[in-house]
């Protein structure tokens, strides 16, 4: 399997993927779980009210951009040799992962007129459950 292909269950989706969004195998498999669960968390609070999605959304919106952020950084190198890089890699997208989560929700409390807050901390928990699960996930395929 190249570089730019992954498996999502049992088929492939294609090296188109990897080359249209420029990511390596692991934040891709990261990015599109998070958006299939995005997408099942915001159909389930969806049909309860408008505004509840809209808030859901941006809870969403504000766990997703920051983790798909950590997960570039994360896989960005590999081999014993850029160890150190590695380490660097880690520290400065962690770092970043809380600076934009923070930064998000600053913005969505700031500037979003009508939120639900139970929904969109509720949502974002829901995310952060998901992730584990997808994160435990791929670390069994990841070799």
């Amino acid at each position: 399997m190249s570089a730019v292909e992954f498996e999502c269950g049992d088929g492939v989706l294609g090296p188109a993927l990897g080359f249209l969004f420029g990511m390596r195998r692991p934040v891709l498999t990261i990015f599109i779980a998070h958006l299939v669960a995005s997408g099942l968390a915001l159909l389930v609070v969806g049909l309860w009210k408008p505004l509840a999605f809209k808030s859901g959304l941006f809870g969403c919106l504000v766990f997703v951009g920051p983790n798909t952020y950590f997960a570039h950084y994360l896989f960005r190198y590999s081999g014993a040799k850029f160890s150190s890089w590695i380490v660097r890699s880690v520290y400065w997208g962690q770092m970043g992962k809380m600076l934009l989560t923070m930064v998000g929700m600053a913005m969505v409390f700031r500037f979003v007129k009508e939120l639900d807050f139970q929904v969109f901390a509720g949502v974002y928990a829901v995310m952060l459950i998901a992730h584990i699960a997808i994160s435990g996930r791929l670390a069994h395929h990841i070799k």
